[in-house]
């Protein structure tokens, strides 16, 4: 209704340009906050999964290299030796994400835009993100 296709010079009394909601590693707005916390205040009431206190996201599933899938089927079976529980974020939906992130109290992973999903945690997750992790197994999220 409101979309108007310019395709020639054009005169209007006002124009509105919206602010930014964040600019990164600078701020953020409430209202891009507000946001976030609508997504996860809907998913949460539609969530009906078990939930797990330790969180380990893994990318074994989809890297394709045979060499990274040895690597990360080390690093899923150290973390579940350590109670964790193994999720492979391309297999749930949004829904199962935030009602996970937001029961989890430890949430960690490699280093990769897995680590996006903490938007939808909570302030008191203990995120931990390891970006070479083979030398530094015994300390990840402890």
């Amino acid at each position: 209704d409101k979309v108007v296709i310019i395709n020639q010079p054009t005169v209007y009394a006002e124009v509105v340009i919206p602010e930014d909601g964040f600019v990164y590693d600078e701020y953020f707005t409430n209202s891009y906050l507000d946001m976030y916390q609508y997504i996860i205040k809907k998913g949460l009431k539609e969530f009906k999964g078990k939930t797990y206190e330790k969180l380990y996201f893994s990318k074994n599933k989809i890297i394709s290299s045979i060499e990274s899938n040895l690597n990360l089927k080390f690093i899923d079976k150290y973390f579940e030796t350590n109670g964790f529980k193994v999720i492979y974020p391309e297999q749930i939906t949004l829904v199962e994400t935030i009602g996970l992130m937001q029961n989890a109290k430890y949430f960690c992973g490699i280093s990769s835009s897995l680590a996006h999903n903490q938007i939808f945690g909570h302030a008191d997750n203990d995120i931990n993100w390891k970006a070479s992790f083979l030398h530094t197994l015994p300390n990840i999220c402890y």
